[in-house]
């Protein structure tokens, strides 16, 4: 059975389920991972950057900004 992740902590670092331990979002809470799972925003004029590590993209519009 999955996760539903109902029960999260979170902090600039990114966020993970309290439950199952999965970072869900960004590098996890506290840094738990080397490897950022993006949260992309839009910045206008065709860009998005991630929430967590501020990567930069061109955005795809036929994406949704904030998977």
């Amino acid at each position: 059975m999955a996760c539903p992740h109902d029960h999260q902590i979170a902090d600039n670092y990114g966020v993970t389920c309290q439950d199952c331990g999965k970072p869900l979002e960004g590098y996890g809470y506290w840094a738990s991972t080397e490897t950022c799972q993006h949260r992309w925003i839009d910045n206008g004029d065709g860009w998005e950057s991630c929430l967590y590590c501020e990567a930069t993209r061109q955005r795809d519009e036929s994406s949704d900004s904030t998977a």
